[in-house]
């Protein structure tokens, strides 16, 4: 809520997949610049990201941030859509102290648009 500036109301946005057997649902969706960014936050160091999977399958989408108490680092996946299709994507994930911080930290070549 604090990304924007302080003139600007805060706002919150989800993403929810509500599918028989297999209901997903995103932590945050951040609008930056023209881009949407999917957020999950896990309570530990590690976790499973399957909403931000879906997410990622379903949109086609390439960029997604994860908020946990690990280190910062920055990867480089590959997401399986099918038996022979393969959409690459960019994970980035911050402890919880750098979420302010979001905007700053965003590498400008994640953000390419899919269509």
């Amino acid at each position: 809520m604090k990304l924007k500036p302080f003139y600007q109301e805060p706002e919150l946005f989800y993403w929810v997949r509500e599918k028989a057997q297999s209901s997903a649902e995103l932590d945050y969706v951040f609008q930056y610049k023209n881009n949407l960014i999917p957020i999950e936050v896990k309570a530990g160091k590690t976790g499973h990201l399957k909403s931000l999977h879906y997410f990622i399958k379903e949109k086609i989408w390439s960029f997604g941030v994860r908020f946990n108490a690990d280190m910062p680092s920055f990867l480089q996946e590959n997401m399986n859509l099918s038996d022979n299709i393969s959409v690459p994507y960019k994970l980035l994930s911050l402890p919880f102290y750098f979420a302010e911080q979001l905007e700053r930290l965003i590498p400008v070549d994640a953000l390419t648009v899919k269509n």
